[in-house]
């Protein structure tokens, strides 16, 4: 990739973020949106529970992936307390199904979102080609390192998809967000017991 083009890619994202027109911050209501998870089933959010909805960039992702097994540690205090996880991924359906295969009792909800309709309802954002080099995305490749070596799971064509996304993370109850966290970069990620807290299962 030429410094030309690395500048011409940062410039857009920069514009994109400017103009971005839609947000969903604490203290509002979710709106409702159109889309279906995986396994077809409409996704709603429902008035008297509890969520954790998280945002990431492809199937692929080691961070993405990482992520998800942090969540999935944690997915008995979850169940507990009746919080369904929701995760977004820029994947299609099939390269979902395919990451699937080797979780057939997968708990949460994985909604194929390659348009990024309900990030933009989000507010999810992009950064630029420095975030891929940043400090916190070598530091946190090498401490994932023994986890992801273990359980990261090859996808084919999982590497599809705005490579500048930021993760972005919400906890919504009763309809209403309640707390947010937004990635700084691409492998950015909050404290898994700060997002527990709140929904009361840590």
């Amino acid at each position: 990739m030429t410094i030309k083009k690395i500048f011409a890619e940062l410039i857009i994202n920069l514009l994109s973020i400017s103009f971005s027109i839609m947000s969903i911050n604490v203290g509002e209501k979710v709106p409702s949106f159109d889309i279906k998870d995986v396994n077809g089933q409409k996704v709603e959010i429902e008035e008297g529970k509890k969520y954790i909805i998280s945002f990431h960039r492809y199937m692929g992702c080691v961070w993405c992936q990482m992520d998800i097994i942090k969540l999935l540690k944690e997915k008995d205090k979850l169940k507990e307390k009746g919080v369904e996880v929701i995760i977004f991924i820029q994947s299609p359906e099939e390269v979902v199904k395919e990451y699937l295969k080797d979780f057939p009792d997968f708990p949460f909800r994985l909604v194929p979102d390659p348009e990024k309709k309900v990030y933009k309802i989000f507010g999810v954002e992009s950064g630029s080609f420095f975030d891929i080099i940043s400090p916190t995305a070598l530091l946190r490749t090498l401490k994932d390192s023994p986890t992801l070596a273990k359980k990261y799971k090859f996808v084919k064509g999982g590497i599809k998809g705005d490579k500048y996304l930021r993760p972005a993370f919400f906890v919504v109850d009763n309809g209403i967000v309640i707390w947010s966290y937004k990635s700084k970069n691409v492998a950015d990620s909050p404290d898994i017991s700060e997002m527990l807290s709140k929904v009361g299962a840590n």
